[in-house]
């Protein structure tokens, strides 16, 4: 019923068999989907709120020194993440 042999002779000592996580190397596809993914976003989020002032001003009975003060929040938020 059950076998004799050991099976301590067949293994390796690799990552999975022993129990460590395995690494993924930081230049993975999926990092490099994900980058892109965030650049999109960012950059489309960006062209957006130009268009959208307009309409942001007139809903939000803001002025327009007032939006672009958020603006500039927005970019420096952005310049100290980066």
């Amino acid at each position: 019923m059950f076998k004799a042999t050991s099976q301590l002779s067949n293994k390796t000592n690799k990552a999975e068999d022993i129990g460590q996580p395995v690494l993924l190397s930081a230049a993975s596809p999926l990092t490099w989907w994900a980058a892109g993914l965030m650049a999109t976003i960012l950059g489309f989020s960006r062209l957006s709120y130009g268009l959208l002032l307009p309409a942001l001003r007139t809903s939000l009975l803001g002025s327009y020194s007032l939006l672009g003060l958020i603006g500039t929040i927005n970019f420096a938020g952005y310049l100290l993440v980066r």
